[in-house]
């Protein structure tokens, strides 16, 4: 089971939840812990994991022969991206750009387009140490400048197998990073404030996953914080149930703040967190079911 925690916005307890629900079952289940907010990436933060490794990320960009280009410009024309320039004498590039589409080596009719690699980001592997069982941690992160967080993410995809149950951080907003991370995903668990722009941002994450046509459902954070009740409406509106109310508390911000979990302020919570993993793997278990009927 993969089970990838998103946010409409930042700031609504993302990280939290999913560090929480982490720690909570990784002494119940064989997990893997993915932390694909490959642009600020901060479970470590709270997870303190032991890194034992770290792999390079690359992507292909053109190299241009300037001694077989002719300069008609084609490749310029042809790129979606606007990644490429042609001069009378020369060829620019716009690395940050370039999709690796390829598209320009097509159209090039003097075969002047190579490829060479180019390092956007990398990956660290490690464990959590619980009580009873490691549970396997990877990062990504995105090369500081980088415009685009898909290939890193690519890459954290690529180690996602089915060899244990996976528990994946998502970046927040509706994106395209978003969009990828939620692709592989058997549940997508919504974390929200009750607020109007956590409410407003929790409609467009949910259009996302129904586009996706994923199952989810929502995790309302600081529920005692604001208007709970809109909240809780909203989401019956977009056809989502709530499986989870967290109530604002000021010593699990203080407890935040010096790199501790939710479960180290609230040990007693351990159980909410258990029910709720139990829940999200119950609603898979039937909604595979359901597929394999009307396939």
């Amino acid at each position: 089971m993969i089970v990838v925690v998103a946010s409409g916005k930042g700031g609504t307890g993302k990280t939290t939840v999913a560090a929480a629900l982490a720690i909570a079952v990784g002494d119940r289940v064989r997990l893997r812990f993915i932390d694909a907010d490959v642009e600020e990436p901060n479970a470590a933060i709270l997870l303190h994991p032991l890194i034992t490794s770290e792999d390079d990320v690359y992507v292909e960009v053109p190299k241009i022969d300037e001694k077989r280009c002719s300069h008609c410009g084609e490749c310029a024309r042809a790129c979606r991206f606007n990644a490429l320039a042609v001069l009378p004498d020369s060829v620019m590039l716009f690395e940050q750009l370039c999709h690796s589409c390829r598209t320009c080596e097509i159209v090039c009719e003097e075969g002047a387009v190579g490829w060479e690699r180019r390092l956007v980001g990398r990956i660290r592997r490690g464990f959590v140490e619980t009580s009873w069982r490691r549970i396997e941690f990877l990062e990504g992160r995105l090369n500081v400048g980088e415009a685009r967080a898909t290939p890193v993410i690519e890459a954290l995809k690529e180690r996602a197998s089915d060899e244990c149950d996976t528990l994946v951080d998502c970046s927040p907003g509706t994106g395209c990073a978003v969009i990828e991370t939620m692709r592989l995903a058997d549940f997508v668990l919504l974390v929200t404030e009750p607020t109007r722009f956590g409410m407003n941002d929790l409609g467009m994450a949910a259009e996302a996953v129904k586009r996706l046509g994923l199952e989810a459902g929502v995790v309302i954070n600081r529920a005692t914080y604001g208007d709970a009740a809109g909240a809780r409406r909203l989401i019956t509106r977009l056809g989502l149930d709530v499986l989870l109310e967290l109530p604002y508390e000021a010593d699990v911000a203080k407890a935040y703040s010096r790199g501790k979990t939710l479960l180290d302020a609230r040990p007693q919570w351990r159980e909410r967190f258990e029910g709720l993993w139990w829940d999200i793997a119950r609603r898979v278990a039937r909604a595979k079911a359901a597929h394999r009927r009307h396939r």
